[in-house]
């Protein structure tokens, strides 16, 4: 009687034990998956980002004052606002990216797509990618990038007449 209950404890941690390395097997296999879709999804949504930021600064620039409030949200990477020789590009870079978003090209050479231009650099096994806007009028925009966080950033958006000033509101 002993021994029959000893072999029933005995199966049951070895069927245990199975189950636990097949589940620990499909993670394996799964896990860069839903890696990338996440990447993917947060590019895309990223993309909507900036066309959207875009369409307000284009609001905006239509007369001297206008002014308009505009919620950010960045779960990851960084966003920086006046960039390039005249101050007129937002880019968006997601350093670590289990995706290429574009063909995978050298350090700044833009690939376009839609209002957008992407750049999509390979770094071993992840990328580094960058998306890229560029608005018709100067930005001004007094600050550091906006990295990463919980809560959503409030811009404000106004047009001063030459330029259009963004200022992060606390």
């Amino acid at each position: 009687m002993q021994s029959k209950r000893g072999q029933i404890w005995v199966e049951t941690v070895i069927y245990i034990l199975i189950a636990l390395i097949m589940i620990g097997a499909v993670l394996a296999f799964i896990n860069p998956k839903i890696k990338e879709i996440q990447d993917k999804l947060t590019l895309d949504k990223t993309v909507e980002l900036l066309e959207g930021l875009d369409s307000k600064i284009t609001e905006v620039s239509a007369g001297v004052g206008n002014k308009r409030v505009v919620d950010i949200e960045i779960k990851r990477g960084e966003l920086v606002i006046g960039t390039g020789q005249s101050q007129n590009e937002i880019i968006y870079t997601l350093e670590e990216s289990n995706v290429a978003y574009s063909e995978p090209v050298a350090e700044d050479v833009f690939t376009p797509y839609g209002k957008v231009s992407v750049n999509t650099v390979k770094k071993g096994d992840v990328y580094k990618v960058k998306l890229k806007i560029e608005s018709s009028n100067t930005l001004n925009y007094v600050g550091t990038q906006l990295i990463k966080s919980s809560s959503a950033y409030k811009l404000s958006i106004t047009n001063l007449g030459g330029t259009i000033d963004i200022e992060l509101i606390s």
